[in-house]
C-alpha cells in the first residue's frame, strides 16, 4: 500500500508532553486536538513528568480551578499563580542543565502569555515545541470541525473533514475502544506509531542511567533542540494489520 497522503493524529492536548507524543506531531500531516472531551483530573492534560536533580521521576502539575464533573477540556481553567508555581519546579530541577539557559526563556514566556485556560496553555506550549523542533504539521481543534457524536464515528468524521486518508494510533487503548473496520471500510488506513523508548535515549545530566517517559523539556534542556528533533523525527509509523 502506498504511503498516506494525509496521515491524521487525533489526541487530547497534554501539558508539555513526552517525546512519544511529539513524535506523533513529527510524523503526522494533520494533528487534531480533542478539546471538547471530558477533562481527566490528575492525568497528562494538566501534568507532566520531569527528572529531578537526584535522578528520580516526579510530577509537575498545573493546579486547576474547581469544576463540575464531566466538564470538557476547553472549559478548564488553571489557578492564577499556578504557572509561576510550576515554572519554579522546572527551574529548581533543570537550571543547571547545559541547554537550560538557551531555551528556558522562550518556553516560560509561551506559558506565561497563554492566559489562564488550560487548553490555551497546552496549545501554546505544543506550538512552541513544534517551532523549536522544526515540525510543520497542520493543527486543528476538534470543536472547530464537527460536534461530538459516537466516538468511532466522530474520529472518522474528523479525519474526513481534514482530508485524511490514514489515522495514526499509539500504544494506548484506541484500537481496543474503536471499531477500526468502520474506518477502513470507508477508506481510512490505520498506522501504528513506532516510537520505541529504548531507541531514543539521550544523556541526562541528573541520572547515570536513562529515565524514560519524562517531558520533552527534559530532552531539550539536556541535549538541545537539534538532538531532540532527531529523536522524534526518525521513528516512522507502520501500517496496521487487522489480523494482528
Amino acid at each position: 500500500m502506498p504511503s498516506p497522503k494525509n496521515l491524521v493524529t487525533i489526541h487530547q492536548p497534554h501539558f508539555l508532553p513526552w517525546l512519544g507524543y511529539i513524535n506523533k506531531l513529527a510524523v503526522s500531516d494533520t494533528f487534531i486536538f480533542l478539546d471538547d472531551v471530558d477533562f481527566r483530573r490528575d492525568y497528562f492534560q494538566h501534568r507532566t513528568r520531569i527528572v529531578t536533580r537526584d535522578g528520580a521521576l516526579r510530577w509537575a502539575t498545573l493546579p486547576v480551578v474547581k469544576h463540575s464533573s464531566g466538564e470538557v477540556i476547553r472549559n478548564i481553567y488553571i489557578h492564577t499563580r499556578g504557572i509561576e508555581r510550576v515554572i519554579r519546579i522546572f527551574e529548581n530541577e533543570y537550571r543547571h542543565h547545559p541547554n537550560y539557559r538557551q531555551l528556558h526563556a522562550g518556553i516560560w514566556d509561551a506559558m506565561r502569555s497563554s492566559g489562564d485556560r488550560l487548553l490555551d496553555v497546552n496549545m501554546t506550549l505544543i506550538r512552541h515545541l513544534c517551532n523549536l523542533l522544526g515540525l510543520r504539521c497542520r493543527i486543528y481543534l476538534a470543536s472547530d470541525l464537527c460536534p461530538r457524536t459516537e466516538r468511532t464515528t466522530r474520529i472518522y468524521e474528523l479525519a474526513r473533514i481534514t482530508g485524511g486518508d490514514a489515522l495514526l494510533v499509539g500504544s494506548g487503548n484506541m484500537l481496543g475502544i474503536h471499531d477500526t473496520r468502520y474506518w477502513q471500510k470507508r477508506g481510512i488506513a490505520i498506522y501504528r506509531q513506532n516510537f520505541i523508548v529504548a531507541h531514543h535515549k539521550y544523556v541526562q545530566p541528573s541520572s547515570s542511567s536513562f529515565v524514560a517517559m519524562a517531558s520533552t523539556v527534559d530532552a531539550l534542556f539536556s541535549v538541545g533542540a537539534k538532538t531532540t528533533g532527531m529523536r522524534v523525527m526518525h521513528a516512522k509509523p507502520q501500517l496496521y494489520d487487522l489480523q494482528n
